[in-house]
């Protein structure tokens, strides 16, 4: 019998699921190997020979025990196109995992420095200017973070976004907002825009930017009180009209 070996962080855990751990020393018997459905390993590092079976039930039921709690989007109560899931590893690096409405799913992990705060202002953008053709909407519809980073946003809306994100980011960036203004930075940003020969989104308003600010403030304090291999968990509404 073939018996596919999957990395655990990349299972998708059935219920219920039966899992067999093997001693250090000589693994599982070859009765239980052969029954199996499924082989799971544990990525360690070259400092770390092997795990005793204890640390590697812990890690085992532990990933478990995530991925189950993260109920699909189909049964929450309200319509969500996007779980966000982001995990504190160290301060310099942290877990983004994507957890789509069809129970598809994708994790990386990123410097934090360069990555979370761009990844939070989109959120807040999009959230409240109630967008699905940008960063966390085209993820939601099945493209993958890498291709995000690697392919210019098609069409207007990831294109207006990407600009009002940048401008957003520099000051939050700088913790500057007590000296904006939210619409003549609406205005500014508008401005800039039109100097390109750009249309400015009718979404930016002076309105979305109070918005923007404080919903970006909400999260980046909850980031802050996450503690190390905890995760702040996040909500991308299906902004399709009608969430269908």
């Amino acid at each position: 019998m073939r018996v596919n070996i999957s990395g655990v962080d990349d299972v998708s855990w059935p219920r219920p699921v039966a899992i067999v751990f093997g001693s250090e020393k000589t693994g599982c018997s070859q009765q239980l190997t052969d029954a199996a459905t499924l082989r799971v390993t544990i990525p360690t590092t070259a400092a770390v020979e092997s795990l005793n079976v204890a640390a590697a039930a812990a890690i085992a039921l532990h990933t478990r025990y995530r991925f189950n709690s993260t109920p699909s989007l189909s049964e929450r109560t309200s319509a969500h196109a996007l779980l966000i899931r982001l995990t504190r590893l160290t301060n310099e690096r942290h877990l983004l995992e994507v957890v789509r409405d069809d129970g598809t799913r994708e994790a990386h992990e990123m410097e934090t420095r360069s990555a979370l705060l761009h990844d939070l202002v989109h959120y807040a953008v999009e959230n409240e200017a109630g967008l699905n053709a940008s960063f966390y909407g085209r993820m939601a519809s099945g493209q993958t973070y890498e291709a995000l980073m690697k392919e210019p946003p098609p069409g207007a809306e990831a294109l207006q976004t990407e600009g009002v994100v940048a401008r957003i980011q520099g000051i939050a960036k700088k913790d500057a907002w007590s000296g904006v203004d939210p619409k003549s930075f609406a205005a500014s940003i508008a401005g800039g825009f039109r100097a390109l020969g750009d249309e400015p989104p009718a979404w930016l308003t002076g309105d979305l930017i109070v918005r923007v600010r404080e919903r970006l403030r909400r999260v980046q304090g909850q980031w802050r009180a996450t503690p190390f291999h905890q995760t702040l968990v996040l909500e991308f509404p299906d902004n399709r009209a009608g969430g269908d």
